[in-house]
């Protein structure tokens, strides 16, 4: 069973992430913010980070960039949430 990290603010986004995670036979700890991670990160060792796109502070692109240079054994996937507006 591997140890999944996810920064993602959205209740519903934490919900299907969730039950995609147990699915596979995995948990998930929830986080709310880039320093939240950090400290799950030294904590827990874990085997991959999930973290939106759109977290709030100083953005998932920092977090990203930080994770590369302090963790860079630690896989990071960052979800987008994309709303094709001509289908809509």
């Amino acid at each position: 069973m591997a140890t999944i990290l996810v920064a993602e603010r959205s209740a519903e986004q934490r919900a299907e992430i969730a039950d995609a995670v147990a699915a596979v036979g995995h948990t998930a700890e929830f986080l709310d913010g880039v320093d939240e991670v950090f400290e799950a990160v030294r904590r827990s060792s874990p085997e991959l980070l999930i973290a939106d796109a759109e977290l709030g502070g100083p953005g998932a692109i920092e977090l990203t960039r930080r994770m590369r240079q302090e963790y860079p054994t630690v896989p990071v996937l960052l979800l987008i949430d994309v709303v094709n507006k001509e289908a809509v």
